[in-house]
């Protein structure tokens, strides 16, 4: 699977999870743990699907969404999923107009599946 994707948390736990899943997979990962850092990411990076967490510290998911959406000459057209605890996953996502969410804790399987089905946008 020959994707990039940018992974935005704040808990090193899953970002380390998520990064070895995923170059496991044939990924390049790109980590990042709070909205401003991924936007910094994003200034010498295309990832192919970026895999955002709601609740970090400086900048949340909600304000990088925000922001991506306002950069008309950004990546906004980059498909982004939700990651987050639960029920509030499913409804962020359609909030978001996401193109899909991970519910946290979420298995191998399903991080694999979505990145693949979202990554391939363009491929």
């Amino acid at each position: 699977m020959d994707v990039t994707v940018l992974v935005v948390d704040d808990d090193p736990a899953i970002l380390g999870f998520v990064e070895m899943a995923l170059a496991d997979e044939g990924c390049e990962v790109l980590t990042a743990t709070n909205g401003q850092r991924a936007l910094e990411a994003l200034e010498n990076n295309k990832p192919d699907v970026i895999l955002l967490d709601l609740t970090m510290p400086i900048m949340n998911g909600y304000e990088f969404h925000e922001e991506l959406k306002s950069r008309r000459n950004g990546p906004s057209h980059v498909p982004v999923v939700i990651m987050t605890a639960g029920q509030r996953a499913s409804e962020a996502c359609e909030e978001l107009g996401a193109a899909g969410f991970l519910s946290k804790p979420f298995d191998l399987y399903d991080l694999v599946k979505v990145v693949h089905k979202c990554g391939n946008h363009g491929h």
